[in-house]
């Protein structure tokens, strides 16, 4: 199921997984025609209330209960009026899951919030000659897709797609009315994560201490394989919702054996990562800022998703260094420690950069940072 909405200049669309009997009923509702009314829900929309009765109602309570992903989230080239958007948000969502391929031979239900383009596309047709456009446009695609489409149309305020369509998070789904039991949409409490190349399995530490659920960490040190089946598995039932990766890329000559299996590496986390997109769940690629691997092909194709933000950070900024303040370093340990000082300062020297005790700590991480770069460049 999906929900998409617009405004007179972006638009955004949502999609879910829902339970069988409950893509019957609303399947069922949608063939109910004439123009949808609003009718208020009022004291209706507590969690205990009964079912309801009206199309409409029924669909809003529901899309409000359901755990959405977002699936797109966009500018539209042109300004235009706000129907015919919404028509377009709804094309353009038709056309990505027709060419996905998965869905050939199955009912697409989409929920909707602009009463014009609910009641057009069960026509089939409309008086707004440029709406028609629109719907010749989209009528090949369900065609060939093979994709029957029904469209209920909601509330505003219970549309998730509105959320999207101006650039903003979803919130997290109501807690399931009773009656929606019946049709299989029950409260969730898995939300089990998994930590991948761990290294030392600091993620999953944390997230064990703030009492959340994580599975075994994956790395070589524990005696898993980031390319076990077993991950794979995992992710297509549903047992693991989000993954953390940071992942050992290493750079160079790729007849290097090292070299070849970082590579490998990374493209298994980017495998993974398009995995639990797919299954609705989210992830985390942790990589140095300069490195190749955020130039492959393979990378660009994840980044250009609609659902992935690259965002950069410092991770120092949210470490807990005092313990090493009073850790028991060794001799040789701090003899290697004055080496890489001498030699890191005599770089930033070579950079052209006047450091002493009253340098400002901005100019210093502005040093720093450039340091990093050459460093991880040579």
């Amino acid at each position: 199921m999906v929900a998409t909405d617009a405004t007179p200049s972006s638009g955004g669309a949502v999609a879910a997984e829902v339970p069988t009997p409950l893509a019957a009923e609303l399947w069922r509702q949608a063939e109910i025609t004439g123009e949808a009314v609003r009718i208020d829900r009022g004291v209706d929309a507590d969690w205990d209330a009964l079912e309801p009765k009206q199309p409409s109602v029924f669909a809003s309570s529901v899309a409000e209960c359901l755990p959405w992903r977002v699936t797109s989230s966009y500018s539209f080239k042109q300004t235009s009026h706000v129907n015919l958007q919404e028509l377009r948000a709804l094309r353009r969502e038709v056309i990505r899951l027709a060419a996905h391929g998965k869905l050939r031979g199955t009912i697409l239900i989409a929920l909707n919030d602009s009463r014009v383009v609910v009641g057009a596309v069960a026509k089939g047709r409309s008086s707004s000659f440029k709406l028609n456009g629109l719907l010749r446009g989209m009528l090949p695609h369900l065609v060939l897709g093979q994709i029957s489409l029904a469209v209920l149309w909601i509330e505003t305020a219970a549309n998730p797609a509105d959320h999207p369509s101006r650039f903003r998070s979803l919130p997290p789904p109501r807690r399931p009315r009773d009656w929606l039991r019946r049709f299989g949409v029950c409260v969730s409490k898995d939300f089990k994560g998994l930590e991948v190349f761990a290294g030392v399995a600091g993620i999953s530490r944390a997230h064990v201490v703030a009492g959340l659920d994580m599975g075994p960490p994956v790395d070589v040190l524990y005696g898993s394989d980031a390319r076990a089946a077993w991950i794979d598995d995992w992710i297509r039932r549903g047992l693991v919702q989000w993954l953390w990766f940071v992942d050992p890329c290493e750079e160079g000559d790729a007849s290097n054996p090292e070299v070849a299996l970082g590579n490998e590496l990374w493209e298994r986390a980017l495998s993974l990562a398009w995995q639990v997109m797919d299954a609705g769940g989210f992830f985390i690629l942790e990589h140095p800022r300069g490195s190749k691997a955020w130039q492959l092909e393979s990378t660009h194709r994840l980044l250009s998703h609609d659902a992935v933000h690259l965002l950069r950070i410092d991770s120092c900024a949210f470490e807990d260094a005092l313990g090493l303040r009073s850790a028991n370093l060794t001799p040789s340990y701090r003899q290697r420690l004055r080496v890489a000082s001498v030699w890191l300062f005599d770089l930033a020297c070579s950079l052209g950069a006047r450091l002493t005790r009253k340098t400002p700590a901005p100019v210093i991480d502005r040093v720093l940072e450039r340091c990093i770069d050459v460093a991880y460049q040579n």
